[in-house]
């Protein structure tokens, strides 16, 4: 629980090791899967602050799924913006976040300018999962045209099912 992995920290730095960015991120992650994940990630994000611990992709990556779970999609993009302005750019699995919560809102148009946005910056995809988020999105939509669309882009690249 989210506890639990708090409580980890405060027994690392009990016995004299100062948790990294790597630390953190565990913690993150199991605060994302509970309750009011998202006000429990910023808290940590802050206490990383204090320590002068620097967050990494991974961090703002959890921080982006917390507010993403808790519906409010608003501060999952705000979240992005925030990893830009301290010199993290999002990678796939950031953007597979974005999309899916997206396409969880219904939000297709949205969910296909994130899949853009990922494209025009030369983010490296090793995996299908943006694409096929977004097809998910799409077939649910019941727009089989577009999904199609998006296996063309994704095939394009590469990218197969795993």
């Amino acid at each position: 629980s989210g506890a639990e992995a708090e409580r980890w920290l405060e027994q690392m730095r009990a016995s004299g090791t100062e948790p990294t960015v790597q630390s953190y991120n565990h913690v993150l992650k199991a605060l994302v899967q509970g309750p009011g994940g998202a006000q429990a990630a910023e808290a940590l994000l802050d206490k990383m602050s204090e320590r002068q611990v620097a967050p990494n992709v991974f961090t703002f990556t959890n921080l982006v799924q917390a507010h993403a779970r808790g519906g409010d999609l608003k501060a999952a993009a705000g979240a992005v913006e925030r990893m830009r302005a301290a010199g993290v750019e999002p990678n796939h699995v950031t953007y597979t976040v974005l999309i899916t919560s997206q396409c969880r809102r219904g939000d297709m148009a949205q969910a296909d300018a994130y899949l853009e946005e990922m494209e025009a910056a030369g983010i490296d995809v090793p995996s299908i999962a943006p694409y096929s988020a977004l097809m998910h999105g799409h077939m649910k939509a019941g727009s089989s045209g577009r999904a199609e669309a998006v296996w063309r882009r994704a095939e394009a690249r590469g990218l197969r099912p795993d």
